[in-house]
């Protein structure tokens, strides 16, 4: 009984959570000008809808006595995904400061061995293949001006 608890708990936090994301999304889109905003403003009112059923979909589950829709989750099996985004995080304050190339490259091995990929020949052909597709995408193709850092 308790684990159905925190399952509650779990999941009311996280419909509050996303709905609270929502809500910021829509704040921020706010000063945009012309029809800028109307992507962002129509993901962002999706969002908290869906937020919104997962947050009345679990309180009526709860007071109908019913077991929650998911398992609580033990914060063990958080460590793989709470890693990889503070990576993404790493990764795109690096691009201000590294630039693009260069934090991709690093990213793109610290990520191949956390994964457990110890092969140099597959390191080595994964960051070549990728930075070389990406610049000929981004740089080359379409001309966007990737992020410059101090080293590229």
């Amino acid at each position: 009984m308790e684990k159905d608890k925190k399952a509650y708990r779990q999941s009311i936090g996280v419909s509050l959570a996303i709905m609270a994301f929502a809500v910021a999304a829509m704040v921020l889109s706010l000063p945009m000008p012309g029809n800028a905003p109307i992507f962002p403003r129509m993901a962002a009112g999706f969002l908290f809808l869906c937020a919104l059923g997962l947050l009345v979909g679990t309180i009526q589950r709860q007071k109908r006595g019913q077991a929650p829709e998911t398992a609580a989750l033990e914060w063990e099996k958080l460590e793989s995904p709470l890693a990889t985004l503070a990576l993404v995080v790493v990764y795109a304050l690096g691009f201000k400061y590294i630039g693009f190339y260069v934090t991709t490259f690093v990213v793109t091995v610290v990520l191949m061995l956390y994964m457990g990929i110890r092969s140099m020949k597959t390191m080595i052909l994964v960051v070549v293949v990728l930075l070389a597709f990406l610049y000929g995408l981004f740089t080359m193709q379409l001309k966007v001006p990737m992020p410059q850092g101090i080293l590229f």
